[in-house]
């Protein structure tokens, strides 16, 4: 059965593609805090790196869940040339290292942040 949904999606055109509904929904894990706008729900650079472990050593992974999304409120502020810097106290090696380490264990990193021009 699976073979045969192979073939068909491979022999449609791409624009039909997007009408085909996923396998599964996107599967992930988010920061959002429900404190607030950030309420006094931050996250720092160990606790994502241990939700990569926690994730992928309770089958999370082979279950389908693929993106861990940190969302607002990891920033501090943004540089002279508009750079977004992220909270040295939370990430003191900047969101390089974590990042890196949640692709290491086999899953999508998300980031969010809001534009405001002030």
């Amino acid at each position: 059965m699976l073979a045969g949904r192979l073939v068909l999606l491979l022999s449609l055109p791409s624009a039909l593609l997007a009408l085909v509904p996923a396998l599964t929904p996107p599967m992930g894990w988010n920061t959002w805090c429900t404190d607030g706008s950030c309420g006094l729900d931050y996250c720092d650079a160990k606790e994502i790196m241990s939700i990569a472990d926690a994730m992928e050593s309770n089958g999370m992974k082979d279950a389908g869940y693929e993106y861990i999304n940190l969302d607002d409120c990891w920033a501090d502020h943004r540089d002279d040339s508009g750079t977004i810097v992220p909270d040295k106290n939370r990430f003191p090696d900047g969101m390089v290292p974590v990042i890196d380490y949640v692709h290491s264990k086999g899953f999508k990193f998300g980031l969010v942040s809001l534009v405001i021009i002030v």
